[in-house]
This record gives C-alpha cells, sequence and structure tokens, in this order.
C-alpha cells in the first residue's frame, strides 16, 4: 500500500500542485490544501479494490472536493468573523489585517520574506496565483497562462504588478 502510495504522489505531486495553487482563494492555504489532498488520496486507496486508471485525473478530482469543502467551510467562517468585527469595532476583517502589518526596521532576509509574503497575499487572487506559481513553483509565464486560463502577457502583467508592490515596500523600508 505504501509503495502505491508513494508510486502515485511521485507521478501526480507537480500536477496536483499547480491544479490547487491555480484554484485556492490565497497563497497561504496552498501548502494545507495539498497536504489534505493527498491525506484524502491515501485513506481512499486503502477502500479501493481496482487499480486507479489514471492517477493524476484521480487525484485532481480528490483536490476539486478538498477545495470545495475548505472553502465552503473558510466562506462561513468569514462571514462570521466579518460580522463580529463590524458590531465590535465598526471595521472590516481587510482593515483589521492591514493595521497589523509589522512595521519595524529590516532585520534580515526573513523578515523581508515575511513581509513580501504577507503583502503578496492581500494581492488580488490571480495576482497571488500568478506570482506563488512563476516563483515558487518555477512555472514559465506560459504554463502559468495555461493554468490560470490566461495569456502570457496577462501572467506578467500580474508578476510585473506584484514586484512593483514589492519594490515600493522594499524602497520605504531602506528610507526608515
Amino acid at each position: 500500500m505504501n509503495v502505491r502510495f508513494e508510486k502515485l504522489y511521485e507521478e501526480t505531486k507537480a500536477a496536483v500542485m499547480r491544479y490547487v495553487s491555480a484554484h485556492c482563494y490565497s497563497i497561504t492555504d496552498i501548502d494545507d490544501l495539498f497536504q489534505d489532498t493527498y491525506l484524502a488520496v491515501y485513506k481512499s486507496m486503502q477502500s479501493l479494490t481496482e487499480p486507479i486508471q489514471s492517477s493524476e485525473a484521480y487525484v485532481i478530482g480528490v483536490a476539486k472536493k478538498v477545495l470545495a469543502r475548505h472553502y465552503s467551510a473558510v466562506r462561513r467562517l468569514r462571514a462570521q468573523i466579518d460580522v463580529s468585527l463590524d458590531r465590535r469595532s465598526g471595521r472590516g476583517l481587510a482593515e483589521e489585517t492591514a493595521d497589523s502589518v509589522d512595521v519595524e526596521k529590516l532585520a534580515g532576509d526573513r523578515e523581508l520574506l515575511d513581509e513580501i509574503f504577507e503583502l503578496v497575499t492581500v494581492m488580488p487572487v490571480t495576482v497571488q496565483r500568478a506570482f506563488y506559481m512563476h516563483y515558487v513553483l518555477e512555472m514559465s509565464f506560459a504554463e502559468v497562462g495555461n493554468e490560470l486560463d490566461l495569456s502570457e502577457a496577462a501572467v506578467r502583467q500580474r508578476v510585473a504588478r506584484a514586484l512593483t508592490e514589492i519594490r515600493r515596500l522594499y524602497k520605504r523600508r531602506e528610507q526608515l
């Protein structure tokens, strides 16, 4: 069983990571959704009696269900959080998050990376996805475009927009 699962994992991990990255609502969810997918695959493989015909199609089918379940729960939770924040302070979740960004002086590469990550997570979802897929998954602009159903130029524009914001952050840090 473990050998079968490991083989399936090795055959499908790149395609599943691309799928999850292209369909998540926030890049902060990617790793958890990827792991949840393979946990669900592992559990489901224990009860399978027939061999899997298409490994990639099978795992991506599981990923679709994991994403749907996760975001259904997340939407309900966010709605409850937004309502409680509005009642308590008159502010929404986005305003609360923006105020909590740490603006201390740059103390090292890790802090800068954390800040860049935080900055990217508040960008539009398509920008987050394009940035993550290009820089973290090391996909070309054309590959990202194919996964996100965008033109290569549109992907380049989104990544450039993210880089412009990151440069602004870095310049502000340099001036402090």
